[in-house]
Parts: C-alpha cells; sequence; structure tokens
C-alpha cells in the first residue's frame, strides 16, 4: 500500500513537472516503523485519557456493587451483622448510603440498583457545607465525553463530591468487601438445593 501510494506521488509530481506547474516541495515519506512509532504514541495518550475519564466511574461502580451485594447476601442471611459507619437503606429513588462518623452523617449517596448506559451514572449525593451541615441533595453524573452537553445530562461530581465518594468506598472497602467475600464462600459450599432456596429469596 505504502509503495503504490509513493508511486502515485511520484506520477503526480512528474506531471507538475512536465506541464510547467510547481512541482512538491517535500513528499519523503516515513518508514513503516516510524508510522507504527507515532500511531503506538498517539494510541497510548488516547488510553490514557480514556482510563482518566473511566477512574471516578470505576470507583463509584465498586462502591455500588458492594453495596449491592452486601444487601443480597443480608436477604439471604449469609450476612447477620450490621456495619458500624454505614448506614444503608432502600427506597423508591434507590439505594442510599450514608458514611457516618461518631453519629453524624458526612455524606449521603442515592443510586440506582442498575444503570443501562456505559460510562453513564448519574445519582443525588449530599456533602457537608462549610458550615458542618449536610447539603442538599444535588444530582450530579460522571460521564465521558460522549454524554457531555446531552439533554438530561447533570452536571459532574466537583472535586469534594468526588472525594466523599472516595473517602465512603474506602470505608465500604474496609467494612463490607471482607463480609461479602465469606458470604460468598459461604454461600458456594453450601449444597446446590440450599444455594437455589436462596436464590429465590431476592
Amino acid at each position: 500500500m505504502q509503495a503504490i501510494i509513493e508511486e502515485s506521488v511520484n506520477l503526480y509530481n512528474n506531471y507538475l513537472l512536465q506541464n510547467g506547474k510547481t512541482p512538491l516541495v517535500d513528499f519523503d515519506f516515513k518508514s513503516a516503523e516510524e508510522y507504527d512509532e507515532e500511531f503506538a504514541k498517539v494510541d497510548a495518550k488516547d488510553k490514557k485519557r480514556q482510563e482518566v475519564a473511566l477512574a471516578p466511574i470505576r470507583i463509584f461502580d465498586e462502591l455500588r456493587y458492594r453495596i449491592v451485594y452486601y444487601m443480597r447476601y443480608r436477604k439471604q442471611g449469609l450476612i447477620i451483622s450490621d456495619v458500624e459507619g454505614i448506614k444503608i437503606t432502600e427506597t423508591n429513588k434507590g439505594i442510599c448510603v450514608e458514611n457516618i462518623y461518631n453519629g453524624r452523617t458526612l455524606c449521603s449517596i442515592v443510586f440506582s440498583k442498575q444503570y443501562k448506559e456505559d460510562n453513564l451514572r448519574v445519582f443525588t449525593i449530599q456533602t457537608l457545607t462549610n458550615k458542618g451541615k449536610l447539603s442538599n441533595p444535588e444530582m450530579v453524573g460522571l460521564y465521558t465525553r460522549k454524554f457531555e452537553n446531552l439533554e438530561g445530562t447533570p452536571k459532574r461530581a466537583d472535586e469534594k463530591q468526588m472525594n466523599a465518594i472516595i473517602s465512603t468506598n474506602k470505608k465500604i472497602d474496609t467494612l463490607i468487601a471482607t463480609l461479602n467475600r465469606e458470604a460468598w464462600s459461604k454461600y458456594i459450599n453450601l449444597p446446590e438445593n440450599e444455594q437455589k432456596r436462596l436464590r429465590k429469596k431476592l
């Protein structure tokens, strides 16, 4: 392909010269290796951009999955104990997770159990104001460039809100992830008929 393109350009340049027109000044072609190297740089840059864009969504999904599985295992009786410092309630709006410290709610997040769109997460969040009170619920989103400026897409979660999500996720990782792993271990060691019975409880 490269040879065909180079020969075509040479023929075109010869035509310009033969007809007294200004020829091409610089039409040296790069080697295939040079093109590969440039493509690799562009590809690496694009992957890095995607990683940065997807990182907040992944953190949010970690939080959401851990909570959803915790609630599932609670319903099945595989987890019995409550978790101190995290309050989880299910409402008609979705799942509400509150990060609590010394009886004070530091952050509250309400999200859906499932999301239809890839790379678009819309939820409601409350964080502490400068006066130390919980802010009014605000609908925000985490998403890639594809969803920017689309009708119905809320503003992105700001730095303070994202820090609250990260902090809550870390706490959930410490308090709940181990319980989830233990519950899963109990489940897979149950007889098949007992597993089936527990699935019906969901």
